[in-house]
């Protein structure tokens, strides 16, 4: 009997348009900005962590655009994202990237060991 490996379903639950105005609201982005730089619950079911951390990708991508649009406006209006702002979204982006990819490797190294013990318990 051959074992079938569990997959990993990766699919975004959303594109950026289905962001409501609000969630990409400057307010909120304050708010959250010091949860950005932290990982996800490790507690959390493998497919669910990777699923969030591929929507927060989607989240900081969509508000890293607005806030790219919104600073280059012409001078007559304005905006309360900075610059600052902008290096916080990419480093978001970056730590949230290494942490899905730590994620994934971790799940595969793990996948693969469970794989040569089934191998080993079977000969």
């Amino acid at each position: 009997m051959q074992h079938k490996p569990k997959s990993i379903r990766i699919r975004l639950a959303m594109d950026e348009s289905d962001y409501p105005e609000e969630i990409l609201s400057d307010d909120l982005f304050r708010e959250l900005a010091s949860e950005l730089l932290v990982p996800i619950n490790p507690g959390i079911d493998a497919e669910t962590k990777c699923q969030l951390y591929l929507s927060k990708l989607l989240y900081l991508e969509s508000m890293r655009k607005k806030a790219f649009a919104l600073i280059n406006l012409p001078q007559t209006e304005s905006t309360n994202f900075t610059t600052e702002d902008l290096k916080t979204l990419r480093a978001a982006t970056v730590f949230t990237n290494s942490e899905l990819k730590i994620h994934l490797l971790e799940n595969l190294r793990n996948a693969i060991n469970v794989a040569e013990m089934k191998g080993y318990y079977a000969s």
